[in-house]
């Protein structure tokens, strides 16, 4: 019938039934990423605001909802279709998989692997040298599809970008996929269309919460700069709150200061 809604109560919704539709939307996607604290601050939207979409009580502006939008991977439509309309209608990772006749079986989450939650991720610098750069990085299961984040330092691009610009290019968003021996993972860069390809393995040795390997960036090679790196994700028992405070430290540590059971995996790098 024309006009209508799924979702709504009414064949022909009123003001107020289409009013509630982007609250319900955002309180379902906050459900299914994370903590509602820790999505108000990556996206650097004050808390109470940010809670007063979830309940209706205020729109966004076109800026916001842009921000909103990156960061679900979803469009401006979330303010008029309900979400399931929009799932139904956006193709599946699995479909895309099965499309490539790729295998599905990466896709279904390994209970022997990498758990969900926060990881300290060390990583030999591809563009400078001296130190290693320590930040953070967070996976979340979502319907058997394996998500993984990686945020760098909010001073990463200070000197380099206008501060409006930098939270977009400074994160990575991408896929974790399963193997018989450890996992890989692909990442798109920002908004300056860098792809990211890494792979890990439970380390097993003294410290049981580490997954070691190498990570490679599709940029040009430049002399003095090198495209693959190795790495080191340690698992962290960590709340939202926990992980803000650690993603402000200092995020350059010398060599030396990092621990033995870490550094031998990245000093042959």
């Amino acid at each position: 019938m024309a006009g209508n809604l799924t979702g709504t109560s009414r064949a022909n919704p009123t003001v107020s039934d289409i009013r509630t539709i982007f609250p319900n939307n955002l309180r379902k996607l906050c459900e299914r990423a994370g903590s509602v604290t820790g999505i108000a601050n990556e996206l650097g939207i004050n808390r109470a605001q940010f809670v007063r979409y979830m309940n209706g009580e205020s729109s966004p502006r076109p800026e916001i909802l842009e921000k909103i939008c990156r960061y679900f991977g979803l469009d401006a439509r979330i303010l008029l279709e309900p979400l399931e309309t929009l799932n139904q209608n956006e193709p599946r990772i699995e479909r895309a998989f099965a499309e490539s006749k790729m295998d599905l079986d990466v896709l279904i989450k390994d209970p022997a692997g990498l758990p969900d939650g926060f990881y300290k991720y060390w990583k030999v610098p591809f563009t400078f040298g001296g130190a290693i750069y320590v930040t953070l990085s967070y996976i979340k299961t979502v319907n058997g599809v394996r998500h993984i984040k990686t945020i760098d330092h909010r001073y990463f691009y200070r000197d380099k970008v206008v501060g409006k610009y930098a939270y977009p290019l400074r994160r990575c968003d991408g896929f974790l996929f399963s193997h018989p021996h450890g996992h890989s993972f692909l990442l798109t860069y920002g908004k300056n269309r860098t792809t990211i390809f890494g792979y890990l393995e439970h380390s097993h040795g003294f410290n049981s919460q580490l997954y070691v390997g190498y990570t490679a960036i599709s940029n040009p090679q430049k002399q003095g700069v090198r495209r693959v790196s190795n790495i080191v994700f340690e698992k962290l028992d960590i709340s939202w709150s926990e992980a803000l405070a650690f993603a402000r430290k200092e995020p350059n540590w010398a060599i030396e200061d990092v621990h033995p059971s870490i550094r031998e995996y990245l000093e042959n790098a």
